[in-house]
């Protein structure tokens, strides 16, 4: 069915095919350690979730299983392949819960756990930092082991108890495509090695020239911190801003970065420092993600791999009333060689509105045309005390389907944590919730995913949004940001 949305967009002109489209990108395993990929088109790849979210439009998002099987187990996922499972996440079971995985049609289960073994952390291959539970993830258990198979997956849970609550997260593929089916002997020793580096860049250092110095920025002024030739790509970007770990609000939410990208007219990225280092819009956080956060040197960095064809040119703009002296950067690019029909331009959305209960009007996250690939949301949120505002869902629609390929449980779950982040404020490889507090009358949450391995492809069209409340029962200010690759209409 790609293949022919594909043809079709070529014929019409949507869409730019990649000159590679036959050759898959990296999955399972290898997608988890070639983040140098990130940029590659995903002309394979379909992205799709399942989860217990109420199907009558209420709020009973526990349990509603798929079905039960012949066996007496309830059936959270059944695919036919190929495809991988990139995440799983619940809370909510009961002390006796187990999971199988079937692969293939197998009538056998090749994992068979109970769920607190899986996420404990310990029990290979579900080991830290790829699993955790909910003491790490503030309320969620997850586990971004990759499951490839071939012909298919079933997953099936048994004695989880009444207020079970799930979401999965997979890619499936062309039928031609050739999978690995999942098994035991897979390791994933170099995957693990990568994510307890975060902070450190995940790719390689080869090849890369540097570009630094230190700037000053006057109040309402911007200043060039890069401008080069191309074909290049930015390897990272990393910044050291005076104020920022005095918790100096406005150096992070007055001081923008701002990148274009072969002398396009709007910028493609036009974000807070605060949101895009994923510490949201509250203050300085010591995010340590994969892609973006806060290392030991105090250097704010972004390891996003950032392709450009002509010219990139990247500046700090301050909206602040006062100077900003001394920033010190650091920018390393190297040389790119490949096609640009087959990677998207980095980009990002930026969106700041108060939304008020009963508008009908879900918190809008990204809209876009073109082709490209979702890889983060950075959210920030302050409403009521309560917290209840996280009781939205998210939804993510591609390609026009009016019916969303990913419909959530809840905005604390989608961040992998639970219970309105019940252990307060973390921070992990892939997601996190950096702040979480009670302030001058508000409850005030910012939290961060990024969807490297698991990213959400589309061919014509990506639309997220999350719900403010329930059914958008709840006034409450809404801070996002996306980052996304992107191939524009042509």
């Amino acid at each position: 069915m790609l293949k022919r949305l594909l043809l079709v967009a070529v014929l019409i002109g949507w869409v730019s095919l990649p000159v590679n489209a036959a050759a898959p990108e990296p999955s399972g395993l290898d997608a988890l350690v070639q983040m140098d990929r990130l940029p590659y088109l995903k002309a394979n790849a379909r992205a799709g979730g399942q989860s217990s979210y109420d199907r009558t439009g209420g709020n009973r998002d526990h349990n509603n299983f798929l079905y039960t099987d012949s066996s007496g187990d309830d059936v959270l996922l059944d695919l036919t392949g190929p495809g991988t499972v990139y995440r799983l996440w619940v809370t909510g079971f009961a002390r006796d819960a187990r999971i199988k995985f079937y692969f293939d049609g197998e009538a056998t289960p090749r994992v068979n756990l109970p769920l607190t073994d899986l996420f404990a952390g310990t029990h290979p291959p579900f080991v830290t930092p790829l699993a955790g539970n909910d003491r790490v993830s503030s309320g969620g258990f997850y586990s971004y082991v990759p499951m490839p198979f071939q012909r298919g997956v079933k997953i099936t849970v048994r004695d989880t108890g009444n207020l079970f609550y799930y979401n999965i997260g997979y890619h499936v593929y062309d039928p031609e495509i050739g999978v690995t089916t999942w098994t035991p002997a897979q390791d994933n020793a170099r995957a693990r090695d990568l994510w307890n580096r975060a902070g450190n860049d995940p790719k390689s250092d080869s090849g890369n020239a540097m570009s630094s110095g230190a700037i000053d920025v006057a109040a309402g002024a911007a200043q060039t911190l890069l401008d080069i030739a191309g074909p290049r790509s930015i390897s990272s970007i990393k910044l050291r801003v005076p104020g920022v770990t005095a918790g100096r609000i406005d150096a992070l939410n007055a001081l923008w970065l701002r990148i274009y990208w072969d002398d396009e007219a709007s910028p493609s990225v036009f974000a807070p420092l605060g949101a895009f280092f994923a510490m949201g819009q509250f203050g300085f956080y010591p995010t340590r993600a994969l892609a973006v956060g806060i290392d030991d040197a105090e250097d704010l960095y972004a390891y996003f791999p950032m392709p450009f064809e002509k010219r990139a040119v990247i500046q700090i703009v301050s909206q602040r009333a006062v100077a900003t002296d001394n920033i010190v950067y650091a920018i390393k690019h190297r040389a790119f060689a490949d096609s640009f029909r087959a990677v998207g331009y980095f980009k990002t959305q930026f969106r700041a509105r108060e939304y008020r209960a009963g508008d009908g009007a879900d918190a809008l996250i990204l809209d876009t045309d073109g082709a490209g690939h979702l890889v983060g949301i950075v959210l920030s949120m302050q409403g009521k005390m309560d917290f209840g505002f996280l009781e939205g869902d998210e939804k993510i629609f591609v390609d026009g389907n009016p019916a969303p390929v990913i419909h959530g449980t809840g905005a604390e779950d989608f961040f992998n944590g639970g219970w309105y982040f019940e252990n307060g404020a973390f921070t992990l490889p892939l997601h996190g919730a950096p702040m979480q507090i009670t302030q001058n009358g508000y409850g005030k949450t910012a939290a961060y995913r990024f969807l490297l391995q698991d990213a959400i492809p589309f061919t014509t069209h990506l639309r997220v949004s999350i719900e403010h409340g329930h059914a958008n029962d709840a006034e409450v200010d809404v801070w996002s940001l996306a980052y996304f690759y992107h191939a524009p209409i042509r």
